[in-house]
């Protein structure tokens, strides 16, 4: 067993320990006011596509019937926040492809132990068949309200290849008030991927990182940040990699709702050595960057991330994700949503397949609208292009339409 399996497992262990901590604090704390959501969303629709799989020699239209099911418990009082949400989706093609199921699970748990310290503790378990952009499911905290999108995937070298991946992830926060103006963080996580397109190699991550903010006005704090990861494959073609981090940060609070958080600095990456590829040590930039816009009717965020992540098929890469998403409550029972992505993956790349830089972007949109508190239609439609200077791929293209119905109890 490797040092980085020993090293993520301990880290594993943290995290668990965290959640018994947070949950006998949540056990432990008074009723006070209290809400409850426990419901279940259901989506019957159907779609026409174009290339759902991103496939190099893929053509032509198809149409496919969906289903999905999520139910979702949420807890929140003024000490403790508990969140629950799972899903099952299905789609069936009308030819040319296989029946495709996708599942998950996610909890999230928040605890104020006192006045100064916050705990933290997040799970989540899928495994999709979907290729970046087909999943539905936003995670804790999206709601059910309208047609959800998810984000860009962060290993773009699986996109086109069929197969089922897997993901286990798990992390843990602390944040600390030393007074009114000085504030700690610590933080910790674990992720496994397991992939079974053909040639893909199983990878896992660990990471520790520590944040430290300073109160400058009521607009305005500075930090520093620091973090430290652990890349771990199954593959011995792939050569692991550790990476240290140090980043500078403000957070401002601009005009008219807006607010700005960013943080950029440098961060040094070490590649030990395989039977194909020497070890060698890489520094570059890292940043990331969110500006967003809130109020009761309308919200706007742009994110950006530019930091090295592991890849299936090529081995550790700098990666850069840019993404917007924009939400509008139209009328009382119309909403619109909007959304674009930018992943591009390339440089470090030390994997064997010799996989040049590889680019995925798209948009996508929807409309709903409310017959009745619980019943719903939707139309959506998305665009997505995946381009590589060593194959051409068409692009991916849906329309789709449908119902939803709410079950339960709607907090």
């Amino acid at each position: 067993m490797s040092r980085r399996v020993r090293t993520g497992r301990r880290l594993a262990a943290i995290a668990l320990t965290g959640c018994a901590l947070v949950c006998t604090g949540a056990i432990a704390s008074p009723a006070g006011a209290q809400a409850l959501t426990q419901e279940v969303a259901v989506r019957l629709g159907g779609e026409v596509a174009t290339n759902p799989y991103l496939d190099e020699s893929d053509s032509g239209v198809t149409v496919a019937g969906t289903a999905e099911v999520r139910p979702r418990l949420s807890f929140d009082n003024s000490v403790t926040r508990f969140d629950l949400e799972a899903f099952a989706q299905g789609r069936a093609y009308a030819d040319k492809y296989d029946f495709e199921d996708n599942y998950g699970v996610a909890a999230s748990v928040s605890q104020r132990m006192s006045d100064r310290l916050s705990l933290s503790l997040n799970g989540s378990v899928d495994s999709t068949v979907a290729q970046g952009g087909q999943g539905w499911w936003s995670g804790i905290g999206g709601g059910v309200e309208g047609p959800t999108f998810p984000q860009v995937p962060g290993d773009v070298t699986v996109l086109g290849r069929r197969g089922r991946t897997t993901s286990i992830a798990g992390s843990a926060r602390a944040d600390y008030s030393i007074d009114a103006y000085n504030q700690i963080s610590v933080n910790g996580g674990y992720r496994t991927m397991s992939l079974t397109q053909p040639g893909a190699s199983e990878y896992s991550v660990a990471n520790v990182g520590a944040q430290y903010n300073r109160v400058i006005s009521e607009r305005t704090s500075v930090g520093l940040v620091a973090g430290y990861r652990l890349f771990d494959y199954k593959d011995s073609a792939l050569a692991d990699a550790r990476s240290l981090s140090l980043l500078g940060s403000i957070s401002l609070v601009l005009a008219e709702a807006w607010t700005l958080e960013a943080s950029a600095g440098v961060e040094r990456t070490r590649n030990e050595q395989t039977l194909l590829s020497p070890a060698f040590t890489h520094t570059g930039f890292t940043a990331s960057a969110s500006l967003c816009r809130r109020d009761s009717r309308e919200s706007i965020c742009l994110d950006y991330s530019r930091q090295s992540e592991p890849t299936s098929f090529a081995g550790i890469r700098t990666s850069d994700l840019l993404g917007l998403a924009y939400s509008r409550q139209l009328t009382p029972y119309d909403s619109f949503t909007l959304g674009a992505n930018y992943s591009h993956s390339g440089g470090l790349g030390t994997g064997p397949g010799n996989i040049p830089p590889t680019t995925l972007a798209g948009v996508r949109g929807g409309l709903d609208h409310r017959f009745s508190q619980r019943l719903s239609g939707y139309v959506e439609a998305s665009l997505d292009r995946l381009r590589r200077r060593d194959i051409s791929i068409d692009p991916r293209a849906r329309l789709g339409v449908g119902i939803r119905y709410l079950f339960g109890r709607i907090g």
